[in-house]
């Protein structure tokens, strides 16, 4: 097993240095490549047989819920929507609001980023309709729930290729492309793209994506325009998830920076770009508000309830460590990224302390919520906001140890590759069941199992060619 394991990684290894003078063409294509993988495994899953017999699943039920209403119904009284899947089988609550409308706690943020791929769909079943195929028109086929799924995923490709730009401020091609790619792969990035797109979680690793690269930006243009697309990310981000909006306190260090720097700022000049901030944030967020006074009678409000969150006992260590979804337990990708921020600092001090600042916000965040594991997650579902900053720390890991020669390339390159698999196999341990999906995992199902998963993989398989014979 080893011998083949060492002649794995001499072979990617090669590869590699072959690859050493990498162009950014080249690096791009890459992504485009395996973006297209991803894409064609995504259509490929479409016609397998699914218990609730949609494509849309869990949260996603919610987030999706706005778009059939606004859209095809043009209000924003969801019970229709809901009773739709509760014939479908699908349980959800009848509660209702003060206003008399149906709960839902969900960001209006997911739905207007989809509405593009949305409104295609429509246009296409209408298209289907005038030829004569009967094709539902009420915004619940397979047409329009993959079209919604499909615009998850180019988001998150989107996001990816944002990323990219942002490590080339700081890195050349090839490293660029390693700590992208690495990430992609080894992190819960992959299956909240490819399994459950319809979640809100690669639209939110998107919004930070682009609120990350335009922070990357700022820190090269001080101009008033600038200010006003850096609000506006921001104000992406917190669409998604109000929690993010945290990320708007890191433009406190940009205009400390303006306010230090050689040239000469004035303090009214810096209110100024930090009221168009502000400003901006608010315009996005409007819809947001908007929905809440409609629904739930008040422009500002905790959906889920003050509950939701016990401030003052945070659950630091589990939301971290925990085999029940703890970040570093089930994606240890993302403990290499804030390693890497450390040594980022000597590149970019203030960068690197934003990002450490913006992970350390959404531990806090993430820890004080009553169901910190996130009930049924892979892995710390609610940290993907934060996967942009941890991977410009993941990149500055993988350029020191890459300048150090040919030895270390092959640790970078089995550091990966040993990731890679893990995330692998642990999406298919959570995906058919191998492991609970709300609960702790014993050390057999977090580790051992996964040497021993290919086994009953194949035992279930001949299990059922032997039955379907």
């Amino acid at each position: 097993m080893l011998p083949m394991v060492n002649r794995v990684l001499n072979s990617f290894l090669k590869s590699l240095n072959r690859l050493t003078g990498l162009s950014d063409r080249q690096a791009l294509m890459v992504i485009y490549g395996l973006s297209a993988l991803i894409i064609v495994g995504f259509l490929l899953s479409i016609p397998l047989p699914r218990c609730d017999h949609h494509l849309i699943g869990s949260d996603g039920l919610y987030y999706y819920a706005y778009l059939p209403s606004l859209i095809i119904d043009h209000d924003l009284d969801l019970e229709n929507q809901y009773e739709f899947y509760r014939r479908e089988g699908i349980r959800i609550p009848y509660d209702r609001t003060s206003t008399g409308l149906s709960f839902n706690v969900f960001q209006i943020g997911p739905a207007i980023l989809w509405s593009p791929f949305f409104l295609i769909a429509h246009l296409l079943s209408q298209a289907l309709s005038l030829f004569g195929i009967p094709v539902p028109l009420h915004g619940y086929s397979y047409i329009y729930e993959a079209g919604v799924c499909l615009g998850s995923i180019f988001y998150g490709i989107a996001g990816v290729l944002l990323l990219y730009q942002v490590c080339r401020h700081y890195f050349d091609p090839m490293v660029s492309l390693l700590a992208v790619v690495g990430f992609w792969f080894s992190s819960s990035l992959l299956y909240y793209m490819l399994v459950e797109p319809s979640m809100s979680h690669s639209l939110s690793f998107f919004a930070s994506a682009l609120f990350l690269f335009q922070y990357m930006r700022m820190q090269v243009t001080r101009r008033w325009f600038a200010w006003v697309l850096l609000g506006g990310s921001i104000g992406i981000v917190t669409l998604i998830r109000p929690q993010e909006s945290l990320f708007a306190l890191l433009t406190i260090g940009l205009l400390y920076q303006e306010a230090t720097s050689s040239q000469q700022v004035t303090w009214s000049e810096l209110a100024k770009k930090g009221g168009c901030f502000l400003l901006t944030v608010l315009l996005v967020f409007l819809p947001q508000m908007v929905v809440w006074k409609v629904i739930f009678g008040t422009f500002i409000t905790i959906p889920q309830g003050s509950a939701f969150f016990s401030w003052t006992e945070p659950h630091f260590w589990e939301v971290l460590l925990s085999t029940r979804h703890g970040l570093f337990t089930w994606t240890p990708i993302t403990l290499l990224g804030i390693l890497g921020l450390v040594t980022f600092i000597k590149r970019d001090r203030w960068m690197a302390l934003a990002a450490l600042t913006a992970f350390v916000l959404q531990v806090y965040v993430n820890s004080i919520a009553v169901d910190w594991w996130a009930g049924d997650a892979f892995g710390g579902r609610r940290f993907l906001g934060t996967f942009p900053f941890l991977l410009l720390g993941l990149a500055s890991l993988i350029n020191t140890a890459w300048q150090r020669g040919r030895g270390w390339h092959m640790v970078v390159a089995g550091t990966l590759v040993g990731l890679l698999i893990w995330n692998g196999l642990f999406m298919i341990q959570y995906r058919f069941g191998f492991i609970p999906r709300g609960d702790a995992l014993t050390f057999h199902q977090l580790v051992t199992g996964k040497f021993t998963l290919p086994f009953h993989v194949m035992k279930i398989i001949l299990n059922l060619l032997i039955n379907s014979g």
